[in-house]
């Protein structure tokens, strides 16, 4: 999970995203998404305005993994153009979201 303010920069991630990308917090807070290391980059290409998708991430250690993403703004009481980006590993599911990986 990435929580990116109004301007697309990473406010927080959790620990598993940094696990599971062998990443550290300073190498993705206060990055823009465009900024990201490694298969994160890809991230900062995606069109906003499509709330699932499924996309291939390389984690360390393996080929290219299927994640599907979900964009939700959160609460403007709570967290004004803050956005939560969350990631589902598919690697199981290849077969329920084939055709839709880009």
């Amino acid at each position: 999970m990435l929580i990116m303010d109004g301007e697309d920069q990473v406010v927080r991630a959790n620990r598993a995203l940094y696990s599971t990308f062998g990443l550290a917090s300073e190498q993705i807070v206060g990055r823009s998404l465009r900024e990201l290391p490694g298969a994160l980059a890809k991230l900062g290409r995606l069109p906003r305005e499509a709330t699932d998708q499924t996309v291939h991430l390389s984690v360390p250690g393996e080929s290219n993994r299927p994640f599907r993403l979900s964009w939700r703004k959160l609460a403007e009481t709570d967290s004004p153009g803050q956005v939560i980006l969350t990631f589902q590993d598919t690697q199981g599911d290849e077969k329920l979201w084939a055709g839709e990986a880009t």
